[in-house]
């Protein structure tokens, strides 16, 4: 009788542990559904991007880690590929929308490491020729602030200013429009260095100037 009891209550175990096996993969599935729509976001393209830049300047990331990160971040450039396609099918084509590109840091050491500190980020649209021709792009650039507001673990909760800029079309290089071009470009007319400075701040302008000066 108690090896009976004791096969059934094993029985039953197993079956709860296919049970959870099943849900766990479940929630995996969804998780990774979830990433994939935000890296198709013009947030998680621009944070995708990033981090292939991070791996890229760090000498100790594993081959294996930059492949993966280039495989996800070919799949982000898909996904949102797909949702601009999507979009302009139900409710067409909009001046300035099209496929989304994130912004290189360009080729500037000093001003490289002063973007990546400071997280700044750039995203832009590119329309299809047969449905616009734009004279010029407009770049959404992004950095992280604190709110001034602490959550339960006592860290500083933080929110991404944001700023767009303007740029002629001629400024992207072959299929790069990297943040080095759009900021200088934009420092060398007045309005552009209000917006700047309004999004970087007197001191960090600064230091973006003195960047693009060597």
């Amino acid at each position: 009788m108690d090896r009976e009891k004791l096969m059934t209550r094993r029985a039953e175990l197993m079956a709860q542990l296919a049970a959870n096996t099943v849900e766990l993969e479940r929630a995996e599935e969804h998780l990774e559904q979830s990433q994939a729509i935000y890296r198709s976001t013009t947030d998680g393209l621009a944070m995708s991007w990033r981090a292939i830049e991070r791996a890229s300047i760090n000498p100790n990331t594993p081959p294996k880690e930059l492949k993966q990160l280039l495989r996800l971040h070919a799949r982000a450039e898909t996904a949102a590929a797909k949702e601009y396609s999507e979009r302009t099918k139900r409710w067409g084509h909009r001046s300035g929308d099209g496929h989304l590109f994130a912004c290189p840091l360009g080729d500037v050491p000093r001003l490289n490491r002063l973007m990546v500190s400071a997280d700044v980020l750039g995203t832009y649209r590119v329309p299809p020729e047969d449905l616009e021709k734009p004279s010029f792009f407009t770049v959404a650039l992004s950095r992280p602030v604190p709110t001034g507001d602490v959550n339960a673990d006592g860290e500083m909760q933080m929110v991404r200013l944001r700023s767009r800029l303007r740029v002629p079309v001629e400024l992207r290089q072959g299929n790069d429009l990297t943040l080095r071009d759009v900021l200088a470009c934009r420092l060398d007319d007045a309005k552009g260095t209000e917006q700047l400075a309004r999004f970087f701040g007197a001191d960090l302008l600064a230091s973006v100037r003195a960047s693009l000066a060597k």
